[in-house]
């Protein structure tokens, strides 16, 4: 029988310990987003907003086409916005630019609104074969490697979060949407295990494992049933892996996972509780985020 962990506030709390006053913007790693295309605009600014929304990484850093590196230049001062090379409107980066994107970095998302074009299977197989950190792969990531070959994630050089919802879990495994809704666990547990990743299935409730460890989460609203809530979880998780190194104990790859899916669904319920189910928004949900985490933050600790 497979042991699935319940993700409560007091286990969130383990990704958001105390600082010390001693700490600077270096301790806390550095976040990369890779993301959008001058298709795809707003999955950028989504992303990049759940990254930097008090989630504690020093740096984040987008690298995207010059169309959205523009537009994200006003709306996020905090934040350090590069363009790098494109073909026929998609992010298409230089070997060498790739390179210096990837210095220093401590975690990866990419995919958001980049199109799911040989462009971007190529930038996903790169990032693979080089990075030695967390890579989070989300959105055309996913679809780019469900048209041209899943087998190099066997290649990864670090960790590898994927972050499907059922049908594009269904075209990465061909098996099909019903049965996964029907009995995700031992199909997950399969495909992680051949592969060496972790998967969060997103949905209502949202699962994630690495075929060994495996965590619920519920928190979440139906607001959120709308398109970029993925993408603010993508940039949560950057943002959440890049300072890991800064926890005074190591968190496991499911663990931090799901503790991200768990704060983006925290702050939806928060951000439908100011609106309604119909009109709370993604960007809403980026805004909220501060307040999901100031309560996870006052939490008492759960020991589990």
């Amino acid at each position: 029988m497979i042991s699935i962990v319940n993700v409560t506030e007091g286990i969130a709390k383990k990704a958001f310990p105390v600082p010390s006053r001693e700490v600077n913007k270096g301790t806390f790693g550095r976040a990369a987003i890779f993301a959008g295309s001058n298709t795809y605009g707003g999955a950028a600014m989504l992303s990049l907003g759940g990254a930097a929304a008090t989630l504690g990484a020093g740096y984040v850093q987008l690298y995207s086409v010059e169309r959205v590196a523009n537009a994200c230049f006003c709306a996020f001062p905090e934040l350090l916005i590069s363009s790098l090379s494109q073909r026929e409107g998609a992010l298409f980066p230089t070997e060498e630019e790739l390179s210096c994107a990837l210095q220093n970095k401590t975690a990866v998302a990419v995919g958001m609104g980049m199109t799911a074009g040989k462009e971007t299977y190529a930038t996903v197989c790169r990032i693979l074969r080089t990075f030695a950190k967390t890579v989070v792969l989300d959105a055309d990531a996913l679809n780019a490697l469900s048209c041209y070959g899943k087998e190099v994630l066997s290649e990864a050089k670090g960790k590898v979060i994927l972050t499907p919802h059922p049908v594009e879990f269904s075209r990465l495994t061909g098996v099909s949407t019903a049965q996964i809704l029907a009995d995700p666990l031992p199909i997950l547990h399969e495909f992680c295990r051949k592969y060496g990743v972790t998967v969060l299935l997103k949905g209502a409730t949202t699962l994630v494992t690495d075929g060994k460890e495996t965590y619920r989460s519920s928190s979440g609203a139906p607001g959120m049933a709308k398109a970029g809530s993925g993408d603010v979880l993508a940039g949560v998780l950057a943002g959440l892996f890049a300072r890991e190194g800064a926890l005074p104990a190591p968190l496991s790859s499911p663990l931090m996972a799901a503790i991200g899916a768990y704060v983006a669904g925290k702050a939806g319920e928060i951000a439908q509780s100011s609106s309604n189910p119909y009109s709370a928004l993604p960007s809403d949900t980026v805004r909220a985020i501060a307040s999901a985490v100031t309560q996870i933050y006052n939490a008492p600790a759960d020991d589990h």
